[in-house]
């Protein structure tokens, strides 16, 4: 058990309040509880006694004495606690000395990519969007198994925080049952549609579970996923949702008016990935909208797929997305060479990537580049994805996964 301690420097001794500093909360008798153990106050383990203040007296516990609840009953030997912070002429060993005092202070500052933009304290989600409760902030994920290495983060943007409204990107990544594939679906839901965060749950959770469906085929192979047949039935499911939503996009017939205002839209990126006895990672993919796939390498950031609408030789803000049929999806096989990784983005994180020459392009790199032991855990990859870059306010969503060394 880690504590926090003061120290009253005309004096150098260690000043504690209890009620500011204990790890765990004090329960109604004045003990303090762990996960493992109670211990009341100013008792120890093997029936040591710590001296307490002076208007306190000491009570010694011996081992038989501390259980994994507390006590029946009223403590007795406890006087009423002071009101002040009392001094301790002296304290355990757990005390840091001066040469390794524990920090105060826990703040980790925003990675800068560049500009450095406002931070945001968010604001719970609207209910309007009817997610309250149900749609976190971040989420993140990670593991190795034996032949695969997984992060996983998607982070709420600035400006859905500061306006209350919902995460709209989302992802989902999972093993098959004999270890052989990795299945994950990145969706980022379109901001103009009202439940698009909706939309991109469901258009993940179909992908999956269409997935791990045909992959129990033995016959199942990279080559011969039928992609099309995915989308198709994703489309089928979110129009089955306009149509229960009561929305005016759809027509007499029942079909999507390209020309309404979707509530449920989303663009979709999914992938199914082999780890070959080699190091190389092969992989099998559909893009829908601009939710694009990179290769990361020594060499940079290269796009497998997911570019975005062109008009001419400028990207525009059009935006393919389900449940619309696009005229053409975009359907890719790579090969991704040992200590390499795929990286699986919303446009929050590939438009602040640009071209792959910046600040950011580096700081992937330098995660997800060689062994596996040598990349970045959970918690420093989702603090790689919640970077901060000025103007870059949208939600932003991120998979890395790579072939573990064998």
């Amino acid at each position: 058990m880690c504590r926090l301690f003061r120290r009253n420097k005309q004096q150098n001794t260690p000043r504690a309040d209890w009620r500011e500093q204990q790890p765990f909360p004090e329960n109604s008798e004045g003990g303090v509880y762990s996960s493992n153990t109670h211990y009341p106050l100013g008792a120890q383990p093997g029936g040591t006694t710590v001296p307490l203040a002076s208007n306190l007296t000491s009570v010694a516990f011996t081992d038989e004495d501390l259980t994994t609840q507390p006590p029946e009953g009223p403590l007795t030997g406890l006087a009423e606690s002071p009101a002040s912070t009392p001094e301790w002429d002296s304290f355990p060993e757990q005390v840091p000395s001066d040469e390794a005092e524990v920090p105060l202070n826990i703040y980790l500052a925003p990675l800068r990519a560049g500009d450095e933009a406002a931070i945001i304290e968010p604001k719970p989600n609207s209910p309007s969007y009817g997610v309250i409760g149900t749609v976190p902030d971040t989420i993140i994920d990670g593991w190795s198994s034996q032949r695969f290495g997984v992060r996983l983060a998607s982070v709420r943007g600035a400006s859905h925080k500061f306006c209350g409204i919902p995460r709209q990107d989302t992802a989902r990544v999972t093993l098959t049952d004999d270890g052989r594939y990795v299945v994950a679906a990145v969706a980022d839901g379109v901001s103009s549609a009202q439940f698009s965060h909706k939309a991109a749950q469901l258009a993940t959770s179909y992908a999956i579970s269409w997935v791990l469906q045909k992959e129990a085929n033995p016959e199942f192979a990279l080559e011969k996923i039928d992609w099309i047949s995915l989308v198709q039935g994703i489309s089928f499911q979110l129009n089955e949702f306009e149509k229960q939503s009561a929305s005016e996009a759809t027509n007499a017939n029942g079909q999507v008016n390209p020309r309404s205002k979707l509530k449920f839209a989303t663009t979709l990126l999914v992938t199914v990935c082999e780890a070959m006895d080699d190091g190389t990672l092969r992989v099998a993919g559909v893009s829908v909208g601009d939710s694009p796939a990179f290769e990361v390498s020594p060499e940079g950031i290269t796009m497998l797929s997911g570019q975005k609408a062109m008009d001419g030789s400028m990207a525009t803000s059009r935006v393919a997305a389900l449940p619309v049929m696009p005229d053409k999806a975009d359907r890719f096989l790579a090969s991704i060479a040992p200590g390499c990784a795929l990286l699986l983005t919303s446009d929050g994180v590939s438009d602040a990537l640009g071209g792959g020459g910046g600040i950011l392009t580096q700081c992937f790199k330098n995660a997800l580049l060689g062994p596996t032991i040598e990349k970045a855990n959970i918690l420093e990859f989702a603090r790689l994805v919640d970077f901060s870059k000025a103007t870059y306010d949208d939600d932003r969503t991120a998979v890395a996964i790579w072939a573990v060394d064998q």
